[in-house]
């Protein structure tokens, strides 16, 4: 991992130097560190639209195990070192940021799902918004088949993480099935495309016959985790010398 210092320097107590000002012994400061990363960050996984649960807009999601949080900001991240922090994450309108913390401010309540009016959120309401099963039941202590308060709120977290690993999950089964296909020496395609939605295979780019789209088809069906395959692989024929 590389770190590069900026050339902007520091300004304290009037001096002017790479560091700063050097202090007296025993004297107590607080020292800022201000850090960018880029898209490469190790840390860092990018999902497309088509990858996420509604199929709306990008996810992003860090993984930081074992040792990549020092991609994303200059910390010592070994296993033995531990330590508590405080952080305020900016996200675009109507975005959601979930942290290794509890939700900061109030949560959106029960109203989006509360088709009833009753106040509670019922499984089949939970359900009908696209909610995990597993969430539900997981969330809801007192058993009585209704989330409200601190159940909704640890139901949509679980929620959150269920759908965050199936997209995990995805983008795992694109990159294999990808990898699969560059492999094959016999096959051709142009512009390709793998996205997966739910082990749902999609195929798109331009092959040159029939054959090698079938042949397409058939590779991505030998990957693991591959539950369907949709090929929207477009032929076009190579151009002979006299047609060029």
């Amino acid at each position: 991992m590389t770190f590069q210092l900026s050339p902007t320097l520091c300004v304290v107590r009037g001096e002017q130097e790479a560091f700063g000002a050097s202090l007296a012994p025993g004297a107590a400061a607080t020292v800022r560190l201000c850090s960018r990363t880029s898209p490469r960050s190790t840390a860092l996984q990018w999902c497309t639209p088509e990858q996420t649960a509604d199929g709306t807009h990008p996810f992003l999601y860090s993984q930081c195990q074992t040792i990549h949080a020092r991609s994303m900001l200059p910390i010592q991240d070994t296993p033995a070192v531990r330590f508590s922090y405080d952080a305020t994450l900016r996200v675009p309108a109507g975005f959601t940021a979930l942290m290794s913390a509890s939700r900061a401010g109030p949560a959106e309540g029960v109203g989006r799902y509360d088709a009833n009016h009753d106040g509670y959120v019922s499984f089949d309401e939970w359900r009908n918004m696209g909610g995990e099963p597993s969430a539900f039941r997981a969330s809801d202590a007192d058993d009585d088949g209704r989330l409200r308060g601190k159940e909704l709120e640890r139901a949509e977290a679980r929620d959150a993480r269920l759908k965050a690993a199936e997209t995990a999950g995805d983008a795992w089964v694109s990159a294999k099935v990808t990898a699969a296909l560059l492999m094959d020496r016999a096959l051709t395609i142009s512009d390709m495309r793998v996205t997966t939605r739910k082990g749902r295979v999609r195929l798109s780019g331009v092959v040159q016959s029939s054959e090698d789209a079938q042949a397409a088809e058939q590779t991505a069906w030998g990957v693991e985790g591959v539950h369907a395959v949709v090929n929207s692989l477009s032929v076009r024929p190579a151009l002979s010398a006299q047609d060029r």
